[in-house]
């Protein structure tokens, strides 16, 4: 699924541990952007965590920690596991610039979800992110003004059908479909949380229906409180086994 992390300028930066979470569950590489005297610096192909927070750490040394940072962790979908597939990428119609490992740009985009207009399952060198951006985005997005005309936001969110992050230049990211907030921090879903805590366990799978199983997240417990017939662990598999709680369901009561 992936998962974009937003922090927005003067905010702290998420914990290691956070951050760390996020790369397990999203494993496929990462990559990060930043915004500093009118550029948006882009780093990304880093296939281990290691090399990404050391990358990381590295800019907020050298660049400050103040700036507003975009991060994104990949799960692929397209294309296959590869360096020059991570996010972010520069906003180009040029497929060779989005590959690029380290570049900087106006404009930057991450995106988390799948954008069934450019979807194509068997494409080797492109993923539905860049055909998006080199087919669509880069004709929507004509300069840095593009999201004070709400029409160009609209018909990002209705061809895209998913979520993106895109930071320009000066310092503006404007964040595309729903994001939860926590401590001033942005995520496009839940996988920057413990395991346990995820909404479901076979979140890429059934994320379609997230919406469905959010109704059921206890904001007091920050877990899911899942009765035995919602719970998403039960889907397909063994009713009697719960990979959550590593046995029986807590909840289920096998004498109903």
């Amino acid at each position: 699924m992936c998962i974009i992390v937003y922090k927005p300028q003067n905010t702290k930066f998420p914990s290691e541990n956070t951050l760390r979470e996020c790369f397990q569950n999203n494993d496929d590489g990462a990559g990060f952007m930043f915004s500093s005297n009118n550029v948006v610096h882009i780093k990304k192909g880093f296939m281990t965590f290691e090399k990404f927070y050391k990358a990381l750490k590295k800019s907020i040394r050298k660049y400050g920690e103040n700036l507003p940072y975009v991060m994104h962790f990949r799960i692929s979908t397209q294309a296959g596991v590869s360096p020059e597939f991570t996010h972010p990428y520069p906003l180009s119609s040029n497929l060779s610039v989005l590959k690029r490992l380290s570049t900087n740009t106006n404009i930057g985009i991450a995106h988390n979800g799948i954008i069934s207009l450019t979807s194509n399952a068997k494409a080797k060198k492109s993923n539905d992110t860049m055909d998006f951006i080199t087919d669509y985005l880069s004709l929507i997005i004509r300069d840095e003004n593009y999201y004070k005309d709400t029409r160009n936001l609209k018909l990002i969110d209705k061809l895209g059908e998913s979520k993106f992050a895109i930071l320009d230049g000066k310092g503006h990211c404007e964040l595309i479909g729903n994001f939860y907030q926590e401590e001033g921090i942005y995520y496009s879903n839940k996988t920057y949380l413990p395991y346990i805590k995820q909404w479901t366990p076979y979140s890429y799978s059934l994320f379609e229906e997230e919406q469905y199983f959010e109704s059921f997240y206890n904001d007091e417990t920050q877990v899911y409180d899942f009765d035995v017939l919602d719970c998403p662990s039960l889907y397909g598999y063994d009713e009697f086994y719960c990979e959550v709680c590593a046995n029986y369901h807590k909840c289920f009561n096998p004498t109903k």
